[in-house]
Order: structure tokens, then sequence, then C-alpha cells
């Protein structure tokens, strides 16, 4: 059995028109959901680009921020922040205190993420950890005196944390 053809005229143009069998497989054709060559699926769930990195468990860095104070005519003097930037540009600054003397960053020990040294005839080591329940610690170690104080910091539900880069920032 082959096609009958028959002419449409439809404004002025001629256009073949298929009956029977030939009309038959367009149809099952359309429906089966052929899509053109070249032509992608849409994503089942295309990425939202408005939503920001902190949906996504992003890092953040943690370091000090060492402020040298420019006043001090005796002893030098230092200011000195923990400094905790996420990638979607929030920053938080914690303030810990000021310390007479010069500070240097010493290289992180075990499970350490920055330390940093305060030079001064009663100095002290600052050290900033992360906790398993999810706190930066910032561990005051003098050198005489007291005894080490601990300041805990919380951090966002499941956050990665690491040091920045540079871990200590030195300002003026």
């Amino acid at each position: 059995m082959t096609p009958t053809h028959s002419w449409i005229v439809s404004l002025g143009v001629r256009r073949p028109s298929l009956s029977g069998p030939a009309a038959l497989l367009g149809l099952l054709g359309a429906l089966a959901g052929c899509s053109p060559a070249g032509t992608q699926p849409a994503s089942a769930f295309p990425p939202d680009t408005s939503a920001s990195e902190r949906q996504y468990g992003s890092a953040l860095t943690v370091g000090l921020r060492v402020t040298t104070d420019p006043q001090s005519e005796d002893e030098p003097r230092v200011h000195i922040a923990a400094v905790v930037r996420d990638l979607d540009g929030v920053v938080e600054t914690h303030e810990l205190g000021d310390y007479e003397g010069t500070a240097t960053q010493q290289p992180p020990e075990g499970d350490e993420l920055v330390r940093v040294r305060v030079h001064h005839a009663q100095g002290s080591t600052l050290v900033v950890r992360i906790t398993p329940d999810g706190h930066i610690e910032v561990h005051h170690q003098p050198d005489v005196g007291s005894g080490t104080t601990v300041r805990r910091i919380p951090l966002r539900d499941d956050a990665t944390v690491v040091a920045s880069d540079p871990p200590v920032e030195h300002t003026n």
C-alpha cells in the first residue's frame, strides 16, 4: 500500500499531505519524543547560580591579623584578632586583645592551624585549633603567670575549615 498524496492549498502555498501508513509513522515518531539532532535534554536539576556558596558547605578560612601600634613609644605593642572568612565573602573578626612585644608566625604543630609567638619578657603564644564539635579555639599560652586560657568561636554546621593564606596578616 502506497501513501496517497493530495495537495492542500493554504495561503497560496501548495504542500503535500500524507495519509495512510506514512501519516501514522509520522505521528508515532512525534509521540516517541524524538528531538532534533544536536539538542540536549534539559537537566533535571539545573544549577542555582543565585544560591550562595554557604548552601554548598564552602570552606572557611581562619587566620590571625596582627596590627602593630605605631603610637607605642616605649615598648612595641600589637593588637591581635582572629579573622574567619567564608567563600561567600563574609568576614568575621574576633578581637583577641593587645599584647606588649612583637609577633612572629611560627610553624603550626600537630592539629594546629595557626601559631603566633609574641616576643616580650613575659611573652606568650597564641594557637588556633578546630575542635571536633565545630568551634575554633584560640589558646593563649603565657610563658609566665597564669595558665593557658581558651577562647571558643562557634562556626556554622558542617563547615570545612582551613588556614588562610597567609595564616598571619601583619598590618600597621
